[in-house]
């Protein structure tokens, strides 16, 4: 088994365990045991294949005025056949507070594996003693320093060495429901203070439920004379989804609870969404993906209208490329549950070979259910689609229906779906599927965490192409 199948079996193990115990009430507000699992990762399958995951285990004991901690985390990619990243890391750490409760004193030990850096093993032992500048409720600020000792195999070469560690952390409470996060590590060996290793991460986590917890953090690391000359730097961005961690005491689920059905009278409103992603070193990957929507609704009518685009590269290949936008006019019949309307959409995707897609057509819909906790609509109608598809051009007829979802679990928790059929009237095989599904968190007033998974089907593709395209994005939504 590889290693990266050692890791998620690890990960398994571990999580099925900590699940067992929160379910017998092992782990509570009473025990000294706190942990988390995190999971999270990017996949795409079709014209362009990308898989990436992270996972993670962190567990801390608090013995009276001492504390022990262990965390192991970890990564593996691949992108068009081609591992960017595998890498595995452990640490553990025990601290006690020193009489002087601004002082602690502790032991720290850390490892890592990294595939595509060439290193076999890092082993550092090191005794620290610690300092809070400042710590509150809100705000805690901690430095830490001591000797160390570094057994490491990279390329095949064995060392081991004294060195220094250095080490700052900083965690500010941002809301009741999220916190953010940053940490500096630098370790110089004692003969050479040019030969370190630095490593920096900042992330942002966001409470979704009194256990369930969103996380995004990027995180470099930096070895001042790698081996084989390799690269230097190492920088990854991740998303991953936690179990196990407590919210803040004061985080409230039951906020006040404002109409979740709001209606602009006169007014535009605009939402954008933003994830990316960026892996530099001795392997690079690049992903952005972002789009824009407006809705304007008056006297019975909705106009909406949008953009949205997405690329990714590794290694300077493009492995995702494409650009579209849509507009539409809905009309409210007698009753305010069935609507007419038209719309209009273009599709650009270079990776699927599609030069351009414009399809437009009137339609008529019904709200099946229009509430301020859930939303559901079908609408149906006639069209025509123009495309470029291959080097071939073409234009047709066609018939389009959909079915849209809206569901609000919670005033700062959403989960959408929808699912969009395309056809031909004249031939039954030639259609395509778009489905999309997710879910999406508010951790402020303008600002919220959206996850989805979308599969696009196009059932007589061009020459050489895959039917099905799937993805997996993760990134942040702004209205304005």
């Amino acid at each position: 088994m590889s290693k990266s199948g050692v890791f998620i079996a690890i990960m398994l193990l571990f999580s099925s365990a900590y699940a067992e115990e929160v379910d017998t009430g092992v782990i509570s507000k009473e025990t000294p045991w706190q942990g988390s699992v995190d999971f999270g990762g990017t996949y795409l399958q079709g014209n362009s294949d990308l898989l990436s995951f992270f996972g993670g285990l962190n567990a801390k004991r608090c013995f009276g005025e001492s504390s022990l901690i262990f965390d192991i985390d970890g990564a593996y990619g691949r992108s068009d056949g081609i591992k960017d990243k595998e890498w595995i890391s452990a640490k553990t750490q025990y601290n006690f507070d020193l009489p002087d409760m601004r002082f602690y004193g502790g032991f720290n030990t850390d490892f890592r594996n990294d595939d595509i850096a060439d290193l076999n093993y890092r082993i550092s032992v090191n005794p620290l003693l610690g300092m809070y500048l400042f710590r509150s409720e809100r705000a805690k600020l901690t430095l830490e320093s001591g000797p160390s000792y570094v057994w490491q195999m990279q390329g095949g070469v064995g060392d081991h060495f004294q060195a220094l560690r250095f080490a700052e952390e900083f965690e500010y409470r941002l809301s009741s429901k999220s916190k953010f996060w940053q940490s500096v590590e630098y370790s110089p060996e004692v003969d050479d203070f040019a030969n370190y290793q630095l490593v920096t991460e900042a992330g942002i986590r966001t409470w979704v439920s009194s256990a369930a917890s969103i996380k995004a953090f990027v995180q470099d690391r930096y070895d001042s004379e790698p081996e084989g000359g390799r690269e230097n730097s190492d920088m990854g961005v991740y998303f991953a989804l936690s179990y196990g961690l407590k919210a803040p005491k004061d985080y409230d689920m039951k906020e006040s609870r404002k109409a979740l059905k709001k209606r602009a009278k006169e007014d535009w409103h605009f939402v954008g969404t933003l994830s990316a992603s960026r892996l530099s070193g001795n392997k690079d990957s690049n992903g952005l993906s972002s789009s824009i929507d407006g809705m304007r609704c008056s006297n019975g009518t909705e106009t909406g209208l949008g953009i949205f685009g997405s690329y990714a590269d590794t290694n300077g290949t493009i492995t995702a490329e494409q650009a579209g936008g849509y507009t539409f006019y809905n009309y409210d019949l007698k009753k305010d549950r069935s609507y007419f309307g038209s719309r209009l959409d273009y599709l650009h995707n270079p990776v699927a070979d599609l030069e351009y897609r414009f399809s437009f057509g009137p339609h008529v819909g019904y709200r099946l259910i229009d509430g301020c906790d859930t939303r559901l609509r079908i609408e149906t109608g006639p069209g025509a689609t123009f495309e470029s598809q291959g080097g071939i051009r073409g234009s047709y007829a066609n018939i389009r229906m959909g079915e849209y979802l809206d569901h609000h679990f919670a005033p700062c928790v959403k989960l959408f779906q929808s699912f969009e059929y395309t056809g031909s009237p004249d031939e039954i095989e030639d259609y395509q599927l778009v489905s999309k599904a997710g879910f999406e968190t508010k951790f402020g007033e303008n600002w919220s965490w959206q996850n989805s998974v979308a599969h696009n089907y196009d059932n007589l593709p061009a020459a050489g192409l895959k039917q099905g395209d799937l993805s997996v994005n993760s990134g942040l939504k702004f209205s304005f």
